[in-house]
């Protein structure tokens, strides 16, 4: 891990990544999705000696609101202690410069009352800064290698809609799978700015710990 509307209910999201990498589709055009499940009980745990996938949205501000990174983790690389703003259980991006990103990850209870309001208000086209990292574990070098994760954090983007025109953002109302500490289910869909925001930016795609690549996502705007 790298440090640098109505009731609110989770929206469900359809998560088709697989780690490090998925290929789909035809020869004539094969699509890469980039991404992870994770094991979110080990993102909280992580217990010495552990080889499971997990993921962390190490820093985020949504719309204006800056989450705190008040979630304590052990680092799966190190062991050392850190603080993350929450632990991931899926993401997935398709690979191209302008298609999204989805992420859900499992938040503090202070953090969503931080964001609960954001369910009341229109979110159309609302800005997005996050960091987050994908440890894997290479079996062969038997270390944990950044999967899927900004290569200069953090990300610049705005959430989508779905088809029925609402931004792709919700929050759970009930508590998580992993009892302490108590945390809520957060889920955004998110694309790269357009017109004077959009920039060229990279994430870093790997699949092992002595393989990776950079991809670009957004696209770089006229002076």
């Amino acid at each position: 891990m790298r440090m640098s509307w109505a009731p609110i209910r989770l929206l469900p999201l359809i998560v088709l990544a697989l780690c490090p990498v998925t290929t789909t589709g035809t020869a004539a055009r094969a699509a890469t999705t980039y991404g992870c499940t994770c094991d979110v009980s080990q993102g909280f745990h992580h217990s010495s000696g552990g080889t499971a996938t997990v993921g962390y949205l190490i820093s985020a501000t949504i719309a204006g609101r800056t989450l705190a990174a008040d979630i304590s983790v052990s680092d799966p690389r190190s062991g050392a202690t850190t603080s993350v703003v929450g632990v991931i259980s899926s993401d997935a991006w398709q690979g191209g410069v302008s298609d999204p990103i989805t992420m859900t990850a499992y938040i503090s209870t202070a953090n969503r009352q931080r964001l609960a309001a954001l369910t009341q208000s229109d979110l159309y086209n609302a800005t997005v800064l996050f960091n987050f990292a994908n440890d894997v574990w290479d079996p062969n070098r038997r270390t944990y290698y950044d999967s899927f994760a900004p290569a200069s954090p953090p990300l610049r983007a705005q959430l989508t809609t779905n088809a029925g025109g609402n931004p792709t953002f919700a929050l759970a109302s009930t508590p998580g799978p992993v009892e302490s500490p108590q945390n809520y289910a957060m889920s955004m869909t998110v694309v790269p700015p357009p017109g004077s925001g959009g920039a060229q930016q990279q994430i870093r795609v790997a699949s092992s710990s002595t393989t990776a690549d950079v991809r670009v996502w957004g696209t770089q705007t006229a002076p």
